[in-house]
């Protein structure tokens, strides 16, 4: 989370991402600060609840023997929250921007990510992440052992995009007591 009046460094991935989707869609805000969980978004289109998360390899833990990174505990923490708070987060992974050697590339995989302008934001998985271009209904060539027990899916620049999936039910995040994680 970031305190009020705490300046925040803009990272030159996240630069990279911010303008490549400028080409592709109009209105995000950077570093926006999302008032029922008091994080800040790297890149937020408020009106559509849209977030797009630019994850460095602070967000991860080390690969596993197959290759597979996993996000970690507060990444996981943070999309879920944002999630439960009706946001739509679209997980940008630094290997996979780092992958993506041109810039039609790279705002192609932008436009799998976010969709066209006047699209519904679909909901995220219980998982609370989105990577391209929804983590409820990908197709099978774009389904990956990511994280979180198979509930965040990332897809490569290649795969193409799913159908939206269902409205989901929106729930709140303030209770008066702790509730814990169950997973399915």
């Amino acid at each position: 989370m970031q305190a009020q009046g705490t300046q925040v460094t803009i990272s030159r991935l996240q630069r990279s991402v911010a303008d490549s989707l400028a080409t592709v869609r109009y209105g995000f805000k950077e570093e926006y600060l999302e008032p029922r969980t008091g994080y800040s978004l790297d890149l937020a289109l408020p009106s559509s609840r849209v977030a797009v998360e630019v994850d460095g390899p602070s967000h991860f833990l080390l690969p596993d023997g197959r290759g597979v990174r996993k996000p970690n505990g507060p990444t996981l923490l943070k999309r879920r929250l944002l999630a439960a708070a009706g946001w739509r987060v679209i997980s940008v992974p630094f290997y996979e921007w780092d992958g993506l050697n041109t810039a039609d590339e790279r705002q192609a995989y932008l436009e799998r990510a976010v969709g066209p302008p006047c699209a519904a934001a679909p909901q995220a998985s219980p998982g609370g992440c989105t990577s391209l271009p929804s983590c409820s209904s990908p197709g099978p060539a774009a389904r990956s052992l990511a994280a979180d027990k198979g509930r965040t899916t990332k897809l490569t620049a290649a795969a193409a995009p799913a159908a939206a999936p269902a409205p989901r039910k929106r729930v709140g995040i303030a209770r008066s007591r702790p509730v814990p994680l169950q997973w399915s």
